[in-house]
């Protein structure tokens, strides 16, 4: 029987994927925290794959958690099972070098089919997830990650000083930034810009 660690702080989300994968033969251990979950990795030995929300709405949140695990030697499989991300979100998580991504709004059955694929030694990126990546591969020969995510902060209504303050840069920068977004989408306005960014993928519609 394999053991897994799903690490979630949404109590619906966490109780809902015990009852699933308790049904599906698997031992299922339940963290609603960075703090539980390392301390699970302390007590239990051979767990074969931890499931993790990325926004753990707290200052140790699901990539710090696998950093943390790692630096402690304990290479556990890790699958980030988390809400549809921005630009920024997906580059973080190709950084960290996850084994596997899915998105909450997918069909279960793409998390079943990443468990499978990761506690067999193999990596799962989800439909959703690869179709998002790709999107913000092709945006980057216009746009850097930054840059884009600056236009997510746009596309939500953040104001000049609100994104100076959120990316730690100047106001400036931040209108540096607009240029290059219409100069690079080839817009007249922001409107237009994140028009385009999100009929083209590069932004979710949700930022």
């Amino acid at each position: 029987m394999k053991t897994l660690l799903v690490v979630d702080n949404h109590p619906f989300t966490a109780e809902g994927l015990y009852r699933i994968l308790t049904d599906m033969g698997f031992h299922v251990v339940k963290a609603s925290t960075a703090g539980q979950a390392l301390l699970a990795t302390e007590h239990i030995r051979g767990i074969d794959l931890m499931i993790c929300e990325m926004s753990m709405n707290e200052p140790t949140e699901g990539l710090e958690l696998i950093r943390q695990l790692r630096s402690r030697g304990k290479a556990i499989p890790s699958l980030i099972y988390t809400r549809e991300l921005g630009s920024w979100g997906i580059s973080r998580i190709m950084s960290a070098e996850v084994d596997g991504v899915v998105f909450k709004h997918e069909n279960i059955h793409e998390l079943i089919k990443a468990i499978e694929y990761v506690t067999s030694g193999r990596t799962y990126f989800s439909t959703a997830f690869s179709r998002r990546q790709k999107a913000i591969e092709h945006a980057k020969d216009g746009l850097s990650a930054k840059t884009i995510s600056i236009l997510e902060c746009i596309a939500s209504g953040e104001s000049n000083s609100q994104i100076a303050q959120k990316m730690n840069i100047g106001e400036k920068a931040v209108e540096y930034h607009r240029s290059t977004i219409l100069r690079r989408l080839s817009c007249r306005n922001m409107a237009e810009a994140v028009y385009r960014a999100i009929k083209e993928g590069i932004i979710n519609c949700e930022n």
